[in-house]
């Protein structure tokens, strides 16, 4: 897993990490899967222009036409967000199908 360019390409060393704790997360089939977090700090972003990050991963399939389904989550943070106001998270099932 890493942060990639609009076309795939590499734009920044990509650390990914696996959470200390326990924390899954949960497929469409129900099963809960390993978490682990590519992580980006941007500086302070304003209303306007916005960032639209695109990052890669790489999915083990065994033969042509087979559907692997991930888990992502999606959450983004801020300091100056009052703790009353909670993070945004997004969590997606990426349909992912070999040829």
């Amino acid at each position: 897993m890493r942060w990639s360019g609009p076309g795939g390409q590499q734009i920044e060393e990509s650390k990914v990490t696996t959470p200390t704790d326990d924390e899954k997360l949960i497929g469409p089939d129900g099963m809960a899967y390993e978490a682990k977090y590519l992580s980006r700090t941007l500086p302070r972003v304003g209303t306007k222009p916005h960032h639209l990050l695109h990052f890669q991963f790489y999915v083990a399939t065994k033969e042509p036409g087979e559907v692997v389904v991930v888990p992502v989550r999606i959450k983004v943070q801020a300091d100056e967000i009052p703790d009353e106001i909670e993070d945004y998270v997004q969590d997606l099932a990426v349909r992912v199908q070999r040829f």
